[in-house]
């Protein structure tokens, strides 16, 4: 019983001492009964059972329940009841081990199933990522307004927020069809994050209980993007750190203790634990994933220091150090998690493969300032204020760079780069239009049905360029041409 409710039995809780304090009574209860001191042990069972069914209670409510308060009340009740049956000590813990073993089992695995509503998905070979749309799209309209949305599965993962507390849910999205393949949902429970590993293949999910928006812990949750199922799920930070293609990093800090934590996503072992450097600390961006590294710049005493962590190991990989200086320091990795942009203050921005360090291309003959988010290939521009001055996309097998035209789209709400194509959304008086770009090729406009200058992302799925509107309900899904 101990070790079962000592931890957070999976249960994402923001007041985790109370359990504790109960399993604290019940054990004093149990000592008491077996110690033959059935009239202290009888009273205090009955209140740490009842203490027990009111935390199981919140527990249910909050949407996000674990194992652990099920365990505690059925404990609670065989103490009890050994307690009040009396006799030999022998019998009394007879009695409580053997509903300890049939009832906890049972109600353990069943409390955190009654949290989910699943409609699950048939397993398909997904269609590649699209290189540029037709002109036709799809509509998908959601029962609430889309918070987040990544590529993965067959498609485009979509989560959603009702309009009445505790409906939230994650939607899987064939993107050549943009038909309806899978939901989960966890009623009562308030969606806060959603992320994809860069090969598509998994979604980890954090949800708050209770609808709590503030609060600091969550039920992260992985699910297999092509079915909906669910893998495995742990408590831990609302807003969690993206993810290798197997591993989520959980990042802590406290005071001068900074440590990483690797958790396997799809069985959810801890498999590795680092720690910061004396006198070194992170930036305030923190780790960033790659395909199978974590890239964890760091500031230290003497020196600006990005390193490299094996996904599955935790052990440095690779190392990049400068002298220290004020001033910028970024890293970012492209969707696919292949290629890092590494900006040491003091120092130009550098392209660097993530899993080797090595250098991908040379940034000194055309703009210099890379943005690696956008797609399988970077996007390097020379900006003034907020105003595009050049671009290039870059081929990151040959470094050679292809010019691009920001006159084109003047006012760009997002882009995205596919291995042939440059998409953005474009605002204009009229509306907002989604532009492509063939690399040495034309450009096409195609206008969207959309007003005002709503926050907006463009993504290129498997089977389909989509466009969301974030706060809204619709998503259009452009199959691929």
């Amino acid at each position: 019983m101990v070790a079962a409710l000592w931890g957070d039995g999976g249960a994402a809780r923001p007041y985790p001492g109370l359990v504790i304090a109960c399993v604290v009574v019940v054990l004093v209860a149990a000592g008491l009964a077996l110690a033959g001191r059935q009239h202290w042990a009888g009273p205090l069972g009955v209140v740490a059972a009842l203490w027990a069914a009111v935390l199981l209670y919140v527990d249910l409510d909050s949407g996000v329940p674990g194992n652990s308060t099920t365990v505690l009340l059925v404990s609670a009740l065989a103490v009890t009841a050994g307690a009040l049956i009396g006799g030999t000590r022998v019998l009394g813990a007879v009695i409580a081990v053997v509903l300890v073993a049939a009832l906890a089992v049972s109600g353990a695995a069943w409390v955190p199933a009654t949290a989910v509503s699943l409609t699950a998905g048939e397993p398909v070979v997904p269609a590649a990522l699209a290189e540029r749309p037709a002109d036709q799209p799809w509509k998908w309209t959601g029962s609430g307004a889309v918070m987040a949305a990544v590529p993965a599965g067959a498609g485009v993962v979509i989560g959603a927020r009702d309009e009445s507390p505790g409906h939230d849910e994650i939607v899987g999205v064939d993107g050549p069809t943009g038909a309806r393949r899978w939901s989960y949902a966890r009623p009562d429970a308030a969606l806060t994050a959603l992320t994809a590993t860069p090969d598509r293949a998994l979604v980890v999910a954090a949800f708050a209980p209770g609808n709590d928006w503030r609060s600091h812990q969550s039920l992260l949750v992985t699910l297999d993007a092509m079915t909906g199922e669910p893998l495995s799920e742990w408590a831990g930070e609302a807003h969690p750190t993206t993810p290798t293609t197997t591993v989520l990093p959980i990042w802590q800090g406290i005071d001068d203790d900074h440590r990483v934590t690797g958790v396997d996503l799809r069985d959810g072992t801890r498999l590795w634990s680092w720690s910061a450097p004396a006198g070194c600390r992170p930036t305030a961006d923190g780790p960033v994933s790659g395909a199978d590294v974590l890239l964890v710049p760091l500031w230290c005493a003497d020196t600006v220091t990005v390193l490299a962590l094996d996904e599955r190991t935790g052990e440095v990989r690779w190392e990049q150090s400068e002298p220290f200086a004020a001033g910028r320091f970024t890293t970012t990795t492209s969707p696919d998690g292949r290629v890092a942009a590494v900006t040491l203050p003091g120092r130009d921005p550098r392209l660097v493969w993530a899993e080797s360090g090595e250098p991908v291309a040379d940034l000194a003959s055309g703009p210099r300032y890379p943005r690696v988010d956008l797609g399988v290939r970077p996007v390097a521009e020379e900006r003034a204020a907020e105003e595009v001055l050049r671009a290039a996309v870059l081929d990151v097998e040959t470094g050679e760079p292809t010019a691009l035209d920001p006159r084109a789209c003047p006012r760009p709400l997002d882009d995205a780069t596919t291995a042939t194509t440059y998409l953005r959304l474009c605002e204009n008086a009229d509306g907002v239009d989604l532009v492509w770009h063939t690399y040495g090729g034309p450009i096409t406009r195609v206008p969207l049905p959309w007003s005002g200058r709503p926050p907006a992302v463009l993504l290129s799925v498997p089977g389909a360029v989509v466009a969301v509107r974030v706060g809204q309900p619709d998503v259009l899904g452009f199959p691929a041409a």
